[in-house]
Parts: C-alpha cells; structure tokens; sequence
C-alpha cells in the first residue's frame, strides 16, 4: 500500500497520458493505491529483476534512476536503457509473463513503486479497457513514445 499522494498523483497523470482519449476506470486508482508497493529509498544498488526469469513485477520511477542491462553472446553484461524520474518500467516479457531477457537494478539513492503480474491481470480482467491499454503502454515504453524526464 502507498502513502505519498504527490508520487501517486503524479503516476497517475503519467498513466492518464498514455491515451489520452480513453479515460481511465474510476476503480484503477483505488487499486493501484491499496496494491502497489513502496520500495523506499535504496541505500545501495539491488537487483529487482533477474536476466533468465520471469519478471515479478513491473516499476515506477518515483526518483533516481533504474538501469536494464541485456547480454551478448559471450555473457558480457550491457546497459539497454535507462530509465528517470516518472518513467514506467515493464518490460514486454513481464507483460507476457515469459522469461527475461534483462537484468533490471534499483540505483542508490532511487525510489521505486511496483505492482505484480498477478495484480495487473486482475486490472485487465476488472477493468474495462485497460489490456489495451496495458499493451499500448508496452509499445509506447518499447518505442520510448512515453516522455521520461531523466534524473
């Protein structure tokens, strides 16, 4: 559960600019605010997501910054993208929910709030419109569409 209605507010605007010609269900805020998960202030780098699995769940960026790195063919470990303040982190293996191809980490000094795969499927069966929306967001993340303001 979260507790800090300015960070919330201001995912919910992100939320609301992913398409703005369909409103958001009156019932997703509600539930985002009881079921997402506040990971506070990260002291020291950590991995919330591992190369090889499936990914648990997907993140907001409240501040700081989260790395995804990829692999090449001999292992050597890469940075595939960086994300900043108010940028959304889901992967498209997490929105399938099939093994990963990244590494995601939370960067010292970061805050990030997360919500899992079991809880976005509830909001897609819900909630009408929203798998939709859940793979517009996907395309527009992928296509880096989704403005990102970097910290």
């Amino acid at each position: 559960m979260l507790t800090n209605k300015i960070t919330f507010a201001r995912l919910m605007a992100l939320l609301r600019s992913i398409d703005p010609s369909v409103p958001l269900p009156d019932e997703l805020e509600p539930y985002l605010w009881k079921h997402m998960f506040d990971h506070g202030l990260c002291k020291k780098a950590k991995r919330l997501e591992e190369w090889g699995e499936t990914p648990k769940n997907s993140y907001y960026v409240v501040t700081g910054i989260v790395i995804v790195f990829c692999f090449d063919k001999i292992g050597d470990r890469h940075t595939f993208r960086i994300y900043g303040a108010n940028s959304i982190v889901a992967m498209e293996c997490f929105m399938k929910h099939e093994k990963s191809e990244f590494m995601i980490w939370q960067c010292r000094g970061s805050v990030v709030l997360s919500i899992s795969y079991g809880h976005m499927q509830e909001i897609y069966k819900m909630m009408d419109g929203m798998d939709r929306m859940g793979k517009q967001s996907d395309l527009q993340i992928i296509n880096g569409n989704i403005d990102q303001d970097f910290a």
